[in-house]
């Protein structure tokens, strides 16, 4: 991995100690930076069994952060990633390849980034994919389409391994990407009820954003106009 990027490997409540031993070790063949769990369901049995599959990789284990809630796992993050099998038209589950996701954070100059996977079982929820930049699908057979959480990950990674050509520009940071999305959800709540309508049109918004990814200079320019929009159009709202 690149020493310009920072990737970091989230897990959502892992209940199995071979697929996040597995996992560890990925992160320490392909230069990740760390193993972040969210409210996390391995026992003390499961632990052990963590370490014996994650080989030699056993400091990333060691090393592992452990969090409450996605939201606080992915705050620091410059842009992030879930995962599904599962795609639709909906805005939501609109998808990148690990390969387009791959070229899109080096090309926009994303340094922190995170990648999200789901429980074994069940995935991530839409809630849990909403709070996320972007999501990534492996194409697989339509007959069979979920794949194992660690052999997603290794495909993941490898992609992102691979890239390692550095950046050629610095992205705008999360957080003021965040903040056009808001301004843009006040800015619509004046021209229309719908509140389906308005988080399609956020989701759409905030996919153009990622995908884009604008510098600090053309976010902050953005940002002016859409504030400006929302206090001019307050004003005349209480006229």
């Amino acid at each position: 991995m690149s020493k310009s990027l920072d990737l970091y490997v989230i897990l959502v409540e892992p209940v199995g100690g071979v697929n996040v031993g597995l996992i560890a070790r990925l992160i320490a063949n392909f230069e990740g930076k760390s193993l972040r769990l969210v409210n996390s369901k391995l026992d003390n049995e499961q632990i052990e069994v963590a370490y014996k599959f994650s080989s030699r990789a056993n400091k990333v284990l060691d090393n592992v952060d452990n969090y409450d809630s996605l939201e606080e796992a992915i705050n620091d993050l410059d842009i992030v990633f879930a995962t599904s099998a599962i795609t639709s038209k909906h805005p939501l589950r609109k998808y990148l390849t690990p390969s387009e996701a791959a070229d899109l954070v080096y090309d926009r100059g994303y340094k922190k980034v995170g990648v999200v996977f789901g429980r074994e079982s069940t995935g991530l929820t839409n809630d849990e994919i909403a709070l996320c930049d972007l999501l990534i699908n492996i194409e697989s057979s339509k007959k069979y389409r979920t794949l194992n959480i660690a052999n997603s990950a290794a495909i993941v990674l490898y992609h992102f391994f691979s890239r390692k050509t550095g950046f050629r520009r610095i992205a705008a940071s999360r957080h003021l990407r965040l903040r056009a999305i808001d301004y843009l959800n006040r800015l619509s709540s004046y021209v229309s009820d719908d509140q389906i309508y308005r988080d399609r049109v956020a989701r759409a918004f905030s996919n153009i954003l990622n995908r884009g990814g604008p510098d600090n200079k053309e976010m902050r320019l953005v940002l002016g106009l859409l504030r400006r929009l929302n206090i001019y159009i307050a004003s005349k709202c209480r006229q």
